[in-house]
This record gives structure tokens, sequence and C-alpha cells, in this order.
């Protein structure tokens, strides 16, 4: 599943991908924040279902960041509350083994 999607991705390098905060960000910017998320993992020798909690919104480095955690086939726990208790809360209730 994952092939295909950055095989799509590759052939449409050039097009826009997303757009957040106002800008533009193409498949090829997508794909270069992917590839370095997939180095940084692997650099802290993240098993396949490794618990992941990622904080964020919907920026192109939160969507690398999971994308990149699916294909290590970690389990994620998607966080988007800046509330200290409710994070404090889904990290213990999801026994997160990593914390983005």
């Amino acid at each position: 599943m994952l092939n295909h999607l950055f095989s799509r991705m590759l052939s449409n390098r050039n097009n826009e991908s997303i757009i957040w905060n106002g800008k533009s960000y193409t498949y090829s910017r997508l794909i270069t924040l992917i590839r370095r998320w997939n180095a940084y993992l692997l650099s802290m020798q993240l098993t396949e279902g490794s618990v992941v909690a990622i904080q964020g919104d919907y920026s192109p480095n939160t969507i690398a960041l999971l994308i990149s955690l699916i294909y290590h086939k970690c389990i994620t726990v998607p966080i988007a509350t800046r509330n200290e208790a409710k994070i404090d809360q889904y990290l213990k209730i999801s026994n997160a083994e990593f914390f983005f």
C-alpha cells in the first residue's frame, strides 16, 4: 500500500500536496520530510509495534512523521490538544514509548 502511495507521490512530485498556514507544499517537499523522519526513526531503533504519540496539527512535518511511522509499522497515537492534563492522560492510556 505504501509503495503505491510513494509511487504516486513521486510521479506528482511537482504538484501541490498540502496547503498549510496559507503556504503550498509540493509532494517533493513532503517526500523530503518523510525521508528525514525515516532516517531519524531508524537511528532511534524503533521496532515494529512501538507505540508513538504525536502532538501536532496537520502540518507537513506532522503528516510526514505519521507516514514514516506507518511505514515503520508503529502504533500511532495522534494528540491534537495542548492541554497538558489531557496529554498526560492520553500518554498514560496509550502506554506511549515515544512522544513527538
